[in-house]
């Protein structure tokens, strides 16, 4: 679980175990986390 500085109020938001859906529970704010596109970022940068 990963807690961020959520970004509609001033409390903490924490995703999931797999980091698919971030909640806040003192705004009552849940979205869904979009997938990333073809490929993994991280590993693109490092083969250029």
């Amino acid at each position: 679980m990963l807690i961020i500085d959520c970004p509609w109020c001033t409390g903490p938001a924490a995703t999931d175990q797999a980091l698919a859906t971030l909640v806040c529970e003192d705004c009552g704010v849940s979205v869904d986390v979009a997938p990333d596109g073809p490929g993994d970022v991280l590993v693109l940068v490092a083969a250029a």
